[in-house]
């Protein structure tokens, strides 16, 4: 027994024994979608569908053309006419379809629903035909979104990702801001806060654009509290790194006796942490510097490869900080100190310029 295999949602496919069955023309090809969605139908209803502008005799001719022509297509009865006035699908014939598996519900229908009814399935010629599909098409969708709600539904209540299904429900309609908050809400639960505000950003994006208009107030409100919850989430991720600190006492044992020495002998040490990027280096020198029970200044600087090429570009900050702390003291430079900086770093020079008094010049020969 032949099997015929037909995939409606999407683009339009028919098999008989997993081999492409090709119809003559558009209107045989319709002829058989309609009678495998109603069963069977009577000879006029079916010139009515897809030859009423033609006359009478000639839309009957064209009718018994079409039924011959998709019996040599299946090459078998797939059509056959109990009665006179009735055209039907050869119930002896086992045809398998996507919307059988759809009319299951829940997880079949998702997987069987690939895309809209009859996807770019145009007709010459057939406004009746293509009202008939557009409203199947509508009524699918329709109940496609509805099995979408209930499976996420059902997927919360057994704690399971919903993920798919919400951007199913996007792909369908993409201003359906309730699919976003449901995308958002799940987001932000799993920590991806980032994602959730990106989602909103992009739902207003095609709001605005397409529709001219903003997200409703609960997609607002939703937006607002991830964005505090972010907030939190993010100064408390932070605390904690700064809290934590595991190990290295004998580095940090090393550093103290050297800074202890410095400050008995008033001699300069110079100390180098070496170490794998990401190793913790950065840390130690904060954790060292964060347990100093002594009053210092902090002259302080980063080096970056990227930024090799920019002459003495780590000195910027020091100097900066040692213009302030001369500034708070008030200290003198001599004119050309300051000439001479201000060479070197010109950002500096209407600061030393302003607040420096010159030194006393000395009388030449």
């Amino acid at each position: 027994m032949c099997t015929v295999r037909v995939k409606l949602f999407g683009t339009p496919t028919v098999l008989m024994n997993n081999t492409r069955v090709l119809f003559p023309f558009r209107k045989a090809e319709a002829l058989f979608y309609y009678l495998l969605l109603n069963g069977q139908a009577s000879r006029d209803e079916l010139v009515n569908l897809l030859w009423g502008e033609l006359e009478e005799e000639t839309a009957k001719k064209n009718l018994r053309n079409a039924i011959y022509k998709i019996k040599k297509a299946f090459d078998t009865d797939i059509l056959v006419s109990p009665k006179k006035s009735v055209v039907m699908v050869n119930p002896a014939v086992n045809i398998e379809t996507d919307l059988a598996l759809f009319n299951r519900k829940g997880k079949d229908a998702v997987e069987a629903y690939q895309g809209p009814f009859l996807k770019g399935f145009l007709l010459k010629d057939g406004d009746t035909f293509e009202e008939w599909m557009l409203l199947k098409r509508t009524h699918y969708q329709e109940r496609y979104v509805k099995i979408l709600y209930e499976e996420i539904e059902e997927r919360r209540r057994r704690k399971l990702p919903v993920d798919e299904l919400a951007l199913a429900l996007i792909e369908v309609n993409e201003f359906d801001e309730r699919a976003y908050r449901i995308l958002m809400r799940y987001y932000a639960d799993l920590g991806l806060y980032n994602k959730a505000v990106e989602l909103h950003e992009r739902l207003c994006r095609i709001l605005e654009m397409e529709l001219g208009v903003q997200p409703e107030g609960t997609t607002t409100s939703l937006h607002l509290e991830i964005m505090n919850v972010r907030s939190k989430a993010f100064k408390t991720a932070k605390t904690e790194r700064e809290a934590f600190f595991y190990g290295r006492r004998q580095e940090l044992a090393q550093l103290n006796e050297l800074f202890n020495t410095c400050l008995k002998t008033r001699e300069t040490r110079v100390v180098i942490i070496l170490g794998e990027a990401g190793i913790g280096k950065t840390r130690l020198k904060d954790v060292f510097l964060k347990q100093l029970d002594v009053e210092f200044c902090l002259l302080e600087a980063n080096c970056y490869q990227a930024e090799e090429e920019f002459l003495l570009k780590p000195w910027y900050p020091i100097f900066s900080k040692l213009v302030a702390l001369i500034k708070d003291v008030g200290l003198e430079l001599p004119e050309l100190w300051v000439s001479s900086i201000a060479a070197f770093f010109p950002s500096q020079y209407s600061k030393l310029i302003h607040h420096f008094t010159r030194a006393p010049r000395t009388s030449g020969s």
